[in-house]
This record gives structure tokens, sequence and C-alpha cells, in this order.
């Protein structure tokens, strides 16, 4: 049974179970990417048509004088300004497979931004839902990357 296992292509991991491919791997890694478009765009299209709704309420929110810490004004203006453009940005470019790598760590970093604006919002429920979504980008950085079914070696 080692020795089986040892011959296994590099290709191919062996669970007690059943077999999973590469293949397999890389239809799992676009499902992910899939779900952190849906993600995005939603949350873009979203803020985008609610005009100018989002900006307004978090305004309100980190304004609040009995919060933990503040934020510059301008800052905040400006993070507010530009999230529903980023997600727009980062959703449409997870369509394009060869530079995913660099946009999970984009991903990445903008939830965590999210995160600590929740964190000074004193919101612990959104900082503990926005762990999983973190979570998801890590695992589609460790897959391998999907090709599409022709381009297939």
């Amino acid at each position: 049974m080692i020795k089986e296992q040892q011959t296994q292509s590099t290709q191919e991991i062996v669970t007690e179970n059943a077999l999973i491919t590469s293949s397999t791997l890389k239809d799992a890694e676009l499902l992910l990417r899939f779900i952190m478009i849906l993600i995005l765009l939603t949350a873009a299209i979203s803020k985008l048509l609610g005009q100018g709704s989002f900006q307004s309420y978090y305004l309100n929110l980190f304004s609040n004088p009995e919060l933990r810490f503040t934020l510059p004004n301008f800052f905040i203006r400006f993070f507010l300004e530009i999230t529903p453009y980023l997600e727009l940005i980062l959703g449409l470019a997870f369509f394009i497979t060869k530079i995913r790598r660099v946009l999970i760590l984009v991903w990445t970093l903008f939830f965590g931004s999210l995160i600590v604006g929740h964190y000074i919002l004193m919101e612990w429920n959104y900082v503990m839902l926005i762990v999983p979504i973190i979570i998801l980008s890590t695992l589609d950085f460790i897959l391998p990357s999907y090709n599409h079914p022709l381009q297939r070696k």
C-alpha cells in the first residue's frame, strides 16, 4: 500500500476512500473563485445602486464619539468612496486566472481592512463573519489554477 502511494503521480492526492486528481482541485479553485467574484460584484453593485446610503451610514457610525479610537475623517471618506469601485475592479479582475494569486493578496488586505473598521466600530459579529471569508481566499490561494478545459494538459 505504501509503495502504491509513493508511485502515485505528484498530480494526485490519495485519501483513504478517494483519489483527488489535479483536475478536481482545479475545478474546486474555479468554484471558490466564482464565489469570491460573486461576493465582490454583489457588494459593489449594491453600494453603487444605493446612491450614497452606504457612505452616509458608515460616516455616521465612524463619527460616534464613544468609539475606542477614531480615524481622520478624510481617511474614512476616501476609503468609503473607493470601496465599491475597488470591489467592482477586483471582482472583474478575478476572471483573469494568471493574476489570481496577486488578486487574492489584495482581497485579503481589503477584507483585513474591513475587519479593522468593524473592530473600531466594536461590531464583533461582523469581525467574526469576515474571518471565514479570508479563509476562503487562503484556500483558493493554495489550490492549483483552473485552466479552460481546452487548455488542460
